[in-house]
């Protein structure tokens, strides 16, 4: 079996403990209840991650450090997020040196792990993994005063962004917190961050938007370690493009299994007359947008605007419980109609629920390959649908259907953006997505989206 994969960025994430206390029930020899702690005593106190990268293969190893400060017994639920889409191998895990068995769920059975917890320790750093797959394993007994250390390894791939790989690591909050506790820089204890590779690699100077670095090379291998702490680390790898395009295989295959082949291209640094474009712009302005949300889409709107040539005819859609739209059908993109958009950017407001089902059905209707027309569409928004249909899987499937020939890039805004949902509809639609932190820099992920649909380096997949 050959397959072509197309994969979101591999993302690297901390595991969590969800500890379990005993409750007594009353005076007595009675049993005591197992129920969720409110404040835990199991916590963590160190993440070390290595990674190491082969081509477009990193392997992840992670390892964390849980205490037991309590003066009681505890028992806990170890829980790692597996980011939806990312393709894993070679998943283990290991608690003081022994191999265990995990419970791996994916992104729909997670789900509702996810919101019992969620509801039960009110912790909302872990809304932002609604949407990815879980891997747990219990974490049987903890003396008081006792460390375990966990370790989880595995292989996942890298994305290309622009003309680098981008490695993420999401350390986000630690969670166990009540409502109202505030988050220190000390939460889920220290992490370090480091990175290895060949120098073989065709890799220039690592950058991290993010993060200071320190990059040294020992032996052969590039090391490059986060300086000021691991926390929500991004890395940037340029390629050394070539010439002429580039094609590279990796097989696998498990003993007698037909197993599967991974193609990637890399395109040739100089390409051929850009063609015509038809861009399709859907802007979410419903009342979770309002603030500095609605800034930022307003930003990506003129920054992408910025982006048209006089060839390019363009659309723009607004959306909340009800569609709106800039113009009835495409016009062409002259400096008045430009001039007018971006008066119309300026004039949103941010209100009402999320109809993104309408949005999309108005946005993909009647898209196609006319006239040598590039027809695209490209997505910004926030978070969960709340009018009309609301159910992710089918959303994205007739989006799939309705596309014709256009491609989707979807761009997600805020912590808690529906990233499932975003992804599951940058693959049916032959696109990308792409993610901004609410501190992350919006100008230089609308300037990545931007290269992408100014200059495709393939059309017709």
């Amino acid at each position: 079996m050959l397959a072509l994969l197309m994969v979101p960025a591999a993302l690297a994430a901390q595991g969590r403990i969800i500890p379990i206390c005993p409750v007594p029930m009353g005076d007595g020899p009675r049993p005591e209840l197992m129920v969720r702690c409110p404040t835990p005593d199991v916590v963590r106190t160190s993440s070390d991650v290595r990674a190491g990268l082969d081509g477009r293969v990193i392997r992840y190893e992670i390892t964390e450090q849980f205490l037991n400060r309590g003066g009681r017994l505890g028992e806990a639920d170890y829980v790692f997020p597996l980011p939806a889409g990312a393709a894993f191998r070679d998943l283990k895990l290991s608690i003081n040196g022994q191999l265990v068995a995990g419970e791996t769920m994916d992104a729909r059975q997670a789900r509702g792990v996810y919101e019992e917890i969620v509801r039960r320790l009110r912790d909302p750093a872990l809304v932002e993994w609604m949407g990815s797959g879980m891997l747990r394993a219990r974490i049987f007994p903890i003396q008081p005063g006792e460390t375990k250390t966990v370790v989880v390894s595995y292989e996942a791939m890298v994305s290309r962004e622009g003309d680098a790989l981008r490695i993420d690591y999401t350390v986000g909050r630690y969670g166990g917190r009540t409502a109202g506790q505030q988050t220190t820089a000390d939460d889920g204890g220290r992490t370090t961050f480091e990175l290895r590779y060949s120098d073989d690699e065709p890799l220039g100077v690592p950058y991290s938007p993010t993060n200071s670095l320190d990059t040294r090379d020992s032996s052969g291998t590039r090391i490059v370690r986060v300086l000021d702490g691991a926390r929500d680390v991004t890395l940037l790898l340029p390629l050394r493009q070539a010439t002429h395009a580039a094609i590279s295989v990796l097989t696998s295959a498990a003993r007698d299994d037909d197993g599967f082949a991974m193609i990637t291209i890399s395109p040739p640094a100089d390409h051929s007359a850009p063609s015509p474009r038809d861009v399709t712009f859907m802007l979410d302005v419903s009342g979770s947008m309002s603030g500095q949300k609605i800034e930022q889409a307003r930003a990506a709107g003129k920054a992408l605007l910025a982006t048209l040539r006089p060839q390019d005819r363009f659309r723009m859609i607004d959306f909340s419980s009800d569609v709106r739209d800039f113009r009835d059908d495409f016009v062409y993109a002259t400096p008045g109609n430009v001039r007018h958009a971006t008066r119309y950017l300026d004039g949103l407001q941010a209100g009402g629920g999320t109809n993104i089902a309408a949005a999309l059905d108005e946005a993909l209707r009647g898209q196609s390959h006319d006239d040598g027309r590039l027809p695209l569409v490209l997505f910004i928004t926030d978070g969960m649908p709340t009018v009309g249909v609301r159910d992710p899987n089918a959303i994205a499937a007739e989006a799939g259907r309705e596309r014709g020939g256009a491609r989707v890039f979807t761009f997600g805004l805020g912590a808690d953006v529906n990233a499932s949902l975003l992804e599951q509809l940058a693959l049916e639609g032959r696109g990308t997505a792409q993610f901004v932190r609410p501190d992350e820099n919006v100008e230089r992920a609308v300037g990545i989206v931007a290269e992408r649909l100014v200059d495709p380096v393939a059309t017709d997949l």
